[in-house]
């Protein structure tokens, strides 16, 4: 039966899904501009992760390793299930990533600082790479875990799955969408970021204000010397 309340979660879900993939839609081309590469990239490991779960789920399906509540069971099920469990895991993949960095930048930071103080600092090194690897692994967990939660939904509601109701499977639309949200988000503002940023010299050094040029100047003023 058909309700008030029914229509009016029909019509938020779809202004939510129409507004998730606006903001999708929004970002790819802003990115396409001058980063086309960036969006060949995120749409293929989307691809990739949405056709490899639908083919492992429908072969799971065919030999029983899924029952019809989308439940895994049998000798498969319990590997299907920490495989796709580890790769659900976005938690601990950004906390890897980060980590990385951290340990790339922090102690070179560190390093430049203390080393400043007797004036022999020299610019770190491998920073913009370790921010690059850093933004690209969040983004490529972010992009598989979207794939792999829109193949789930289409292949649940394609096998008839009884786990896998229309609440469930707007849900998981719902999050395989906001995944891919975030993923172009932080991907626009990691590039945006990097055409704003401060300019440098000719040579690739960064030219700053006039008080980031002097205290630079200060912390490096014994670095260029040569010894005897």
């Amino acid at each position: 039966m058909i309700t008030l309340s029914n229509c009016l979660h029909g019509v938020v879900l779809i202004g939510v899904t129409l507004m998730l993939l606006l903001l999708i839609g929004w970002f790819a081309t802003k990115l396409a501009d001058s980063h086309a590469g960036d969006v060949r990239v995120v749409c293929y490991f989307f691809s990739l992760s949405f056709v490899c779960t639908s083919l492992v789920a429908t072969w799971a399906n065919g030999v029983g390793a899924i029952d019809k509540a989308g439940q895994f069971q049998g000798q498969f099920g319990p590997l299907i299930n920490d495989v796709l469990a580890f790769m659900l895991d976005l938690q601990a993949d950004v906390f890897a990533f980060a980590a990385i960095l951290i340990v790339v930048v922090v102690p070179q930071g560190a390093c430049y600082v203390l080393s400043g103080l007797f004036g022999c600092a020299a610019a770190p090194l491998f920073v913009g790479d370790a921010l690059q690897f850093f933004v690209w692994g969040v983004v490529k967990s972010f992009v598989v875990a979207s794939g792999i939660v829109l193949a789930l939904a289409v292949c649940g509601a394609a096998h008839g799955w009884t786990n896998f109701q229309w609440s469930g499977l707007a849900s998981m639309l719902f999050t395989a969408l906001s995944l891919l949200v975030v993923s172009f988000g932080c991907l626009f503002m990691y590039r945006d970021a990097a055409m704003v940023s401060p300019q440098t010299e000719t040579d690739g050094t960064y030219r700053g204000g006039s008080t980031v040029r002097r205290v630079k100047a200060w912390m490096t003023r014994k670095s260029s010397m040569r010894t005897p």
